[in-house]
């Protein structure tokens, strides 16, 4: 794997860019948290993209390589082409952007980069490994955390890791910078973007979070919504997402993965005052919790959420299939039906 990164002058860049690291970071010591953190976000933003920033960064070593062998239909292959390569309409390529926007990218992917990096590594860099096990060395200038100020520490490092991430991933939503698309595809669904979920719940424009979502929404749309409205409504539903119907289907897709969410996802991802609440603990800090009997009630009240919706949802479904007759058109002037009476019946005439 190509890090971000060179050895050389790794230590300066590490401390600019992190800012609140106050001592030089060995790149041996780092470079295995690097590899991990690398693997995490190119997840993300796609094997591609990474690549392409590579070559931005380190051109030189990209035209020293040797060609790529040509494969059976003559073209060359290179390790970086997959079926995700070719780029799906309406998105763009790194190498498309702007100079500024390029180096603007290049930044934030470095932060997000380093931050995991240091998140991975200070739990193992507290202590020492010594030939007598595990230690914890300090001089007259310096002293040991606190175990409460590490975990305040830790969960502060993670609050802004996924804070900076939406930021990443911002920036290539604003930018149509193609995503990991196996993963995280998402153009083919009922609820196909933030501004579709956050109509029916707001999550503080986290595109984070809505990725996180997906494998919920996707399981929301094929196991809820299609049974009940079958191909021919579910087309529909998704060619006017405007309609009263489609809005039906999006609060079920909605409040079902805040469900499957809730139930599954690190609590850190979801918005300050969905899920969690300050509270003040023994040792005079405040830290953000959430009850695992609050957490059982919010995932309740999406439920009951959900379950009104689709009763809903089914009713729409059934009118629409089942449409009540009409028994009088208002263009027509009414009419006593034909009783057949002629002079030779029993009832009298007047």
């Amino acid at each position: 794997m190509e890090l971000i990164v060179k050895e050389p002058g790794f230590s300066a860049d590490f401390k600019t860019i992190i800012g609140f690291v106050d001592s030089d970071m060995s790149f041996q010591r780092l470079k295995p948290t690097l590899e991990i953190a690398t693997d995490e976000i190119t997840d993300i933003i796609s094997q591609e993209t990474y690549d392409l920033v590579i070559q931005k960064l380190f051109p030189e070593e990209n035209e020293n390589q040797e060609p790529q062998e040509p494969d059976d239909s003559g073209n060359e292959t290179s390790d970086s082409q997959n079926e995700e390569s070719e780029v799906p309409a309406g998105f763009s390529q790194f190498n498309e952007l702007t100079e500024k926007k390029q180096n603007d990218f290049i930044s934030l992917l470095k932060y997000a980069i380093f931050l995991k990096t240091c998140i991975l590594y200070l739990p193992t860099g507290d202590l020492s490994v010594s030939n007598n096990g595990r230690i914890m060395r300090r001089d007259d200038h310096t002293v040991a955390a606190f175990q409460w100020q590490i975990d305040k520490h830790d969960e502060s490092l993670e609050q802004l890791y996924y804070r900076h991430l939406d930021r990443l991933l911002r920036f290539m939503f604003d930018n149509n910078l193609k995503i990991n698309q196996k993963k995280y595809d998402h153009k083919n669904l009922i609820v196909n973007s933030i501004d579709i979920f956050e109509t029916h719940f707001d999550i503080n424009g986290s595109r984070l979070l809505y990725l996180k979502l997906l494998p919920g929404i996707k399981e929301a749309e094929k196991l809820q919504i299609i049974p009940r409205t079958g191909k021919d409504y579910h087309d529909i539903i998704k060619s006017d997402p405007d309609s009263d119907l489609a809005f039906l289907a999006q609060k079920c897709i909605v409040s079902s993965a805040m469900v499957w969410g809730i139930n599954r996802l690190n609590l850190q991802l979801f918005p300050k005052g969905v899920l969690q609440n300050e509270s003040k603990g023994s040792e005079g800090y405040s830290k953000k919790t959430a009850d695992p009997v609050q957490k059982q009630g919010l995932a309740i009240t999406f439920e009951n959420d959900l379950n009104r919706d689709l009763l809903e949802l089914e009713k729409t479904i059934s009118i629409l299939q089942n449409p009540p007759e009409i028994l009088q058109n208002d263009n027509e002037p009414f009419k006593l039906p034909d009783l057949e009476f002629d002079e030779n019946d029993k009832f009298i005439s007047l």
